[in-house]
């Protein structure tokens, strides 16, 4: 009969002993032909993410428009992500009590942009709305949920 191994820990994986023999492991074989290659390649994730679409005409069923060459004439500008979303986000804290929005990635004149943005948020909620700039990151911060009001009103903009 065949003695039990005792299990034993080793400080990392190249300080441990093979566990058999390589000529038992499973056979396998490197491929040259490229046709067999296109299904691996397939399944392997890009390393870059594709250039966005240029072309505005084209409507997307998720919404999304790219920015258009007006907004290059703002005196305001927000970039997108490297994914080319635009870069508004919701913070919740406190349990999911106290909701702050923020848009990031601000370019420019960062105080006219929170002038005509909280102006439109006032506008279409009703409410007084606190805001928060800080100018050296480009980043402002609007209390409440207003993701999805400042995504539409960037995308009326062209930003």
């Amino acid at each position: 009969m065949d003695k039990q191994k005792i299990q034993e820990r080793y400080s990392s994986f190249k300080s441990s002993p093979q566990v058999g023999d390589p000529s038992q492991y499973t056979d396998f074989e490197i491929s040259k032909d490229p046709q067999e290659w296109l299904y691996v390649e397939r399944l392997l994730t890009p390393k870059t993410v594709p250039p966005a679409p240029t072309s505005t005409a084209k409507q997307y069923p998720s919404g999304w428009a790219p920015q258009s060459e007006d907004a290059l004439k703002l005196p305001y500008f927000v970039s997108r992500t490297r994914n080319y979303l635009q870069p508004v986000y919701l913070q919740r804290s406190f349990r999911g009590m106290r909701r702050i929005t923020i848009l990031r990635k601000i370019e420019g004149d960062i105080w006219l942009l929170e002038a005509e943005l909280k102006k439109h948020l006032e506008e279409t909620t009703g409410k007084s709305i606190g805001t928060q700039i800080h100018e050296v990151a480009g980043i402002l911060k609007f209390k409440g949920d207003q993701v999805i009001r400042i995504k539409e009103w960037l995308t009326t903009k062209g930003l």
